[in-house]
């Protein structure tokens, strides 16, 4: 999304990412914002909060776990983004499923993670985690696109700095 400020008659480019919950959940990070510390800690890319760019994904990712549904949307200049540490995996290759392997605590081969795995990315984006499959691969989510995922306080707070109010 391209954005044009006629004030500062600059053009600003945008991400939007979208984050699928309970209304009682959506009002709650509405209201006090992203909480980090909430949330399972075996999760694809380790404990944090979870979006994608595309609100149908957000949609299905929240009906796995609440009956009714609400969407919240984020929308980041991208030259914040890029003032973030991140770790793109742009397909489900061997170092997606090494990560996910060792956030999600699988035993399906043992291996030593590379040292920059170590810490805390700022933020994650890769494809959806599906199934350890029998010969111990892991494979994604059929149909399904690529997820986002914020790990510190700093991310959380660019997050809610831009977040849509209703």
């Amino acid at each position: 999304k391209t954005v044009s400020n006629n004030a500062a008659n600059k053009t600003e480019e945008f991400v939007t990412f979208y984050h699928g919950t309970s209304p009682q959940y959506a009002a709650n990070i509405r209201e006090s914002g992203i909480n980090i510390t909430i949330s399972k800690s075996t999760n694809d890319f380790g404990p944090g909060f979870y979006m994608t760019t595309s609100r149908e994904e957000a949609i299905m990712s929240g009906s796995m776990r609440h009956d009714t549904q609400d969407v919240i949307e984020f929308t980041v200049p991208k030259s914040e983004l890029s003032k973030l540490d991140s770790k793109t995996f742009s397909s489900a290759d061997a170092d997606w499923s090494d990560f996910v392997t060792m956030n999600k605590k699988l035993n399906t081969a043992p291996y030593l993670p590379p040292d920059e795995w170590m810490y805390t990315f700022d933020m994650v984006t890769g494809p959806m985690f599906g199934a350890v499959r029998p010969n111990g691969t892991l494979k994604t989510l059929p149909g399904r696109g690529m997820q986002t995922s914020i790990h510190t306080q700093e991310a959380a707070d660019l997050f809610n700095r831009y977040i849509t109010k209703r």
